[in-house]
């Protein structure tokens, strides 16, 4: 915990985000969800793909902060964006439920098939709940949209995540 603060403190954007997620769970530290938030921003605005995702979450479930769809739907989409599974999951269900963004069923299908192709529990059979909401044409737009993705965007790879609900810290600054 000690280096954690100590490189976040120092601006390193992984400390920023690890030193968040020790605070949200409360692991070396005390509990302080407010203080969590503060650091995954500050993570999340230099890119941290595992930042926007816990800070996406903390909007959406009002978590050391009010809830607010637009928001968690902000900070999903831009992990989703640099190819993080989970956050991908939330985009396609934010797309389908008008949670933060207009219901857009191709977009919801699209992302909710990228999370199914890297192992997220359910997003198979939500992709395949959501082809029975979509007219045809609706399904060639999600298709193509799926196939639109670049293939070096790491969800286009078919390779398993280990699921989280909080990511945790990754690394012990040096």
């Amino acid at each position: 915990m000690f280096w954690f603060r100590k490189a976040a403190e120092a601006g390193d954007p992984a400390g920023e985000m690890s030193l968040g997620a020790c605070l949200q769970a409360g692991e070396g530290v005390e509990k302080d969800e407010k203080e969590a938030v503060e650091w995954y921003r500050k993570a999340a605005v230099a890119g941290v793909a595992e930042a926007e995702f816990n800070l996406g979450r903390c909007f959406q479930q009002g978590s050391g902060t009010a809830i607010d769809e637009a928001e968690a739907f902000k900070w999903f989409s831009s992990a989703a964006a640099k190819g993080l599974p989970l956050a991908e999951f939330e985009a396609g269900l934010c797309h389908w439920h008008g949670r933060g963004t207009a219901v857009d069923l191709p977009e919801a299908y699209a992302w909710m098939s990228l999370a199914a192709r890297r192992g997220i529990p359910n997003a198979s059979q939500m992709a395949e709940e959501l082809k029975s909401e979509m007219s045809a044409e609706q399904l060639e737009n999600g298709a193509a949209r799926l196939e639109g993705v670049d293939p070096n965007h790491a969800s286009a790879k078919s390779e398993k995540v280990e699921i989280e609900t909080i990511i945790e810290p990754k690394f012990a600054p040096q």
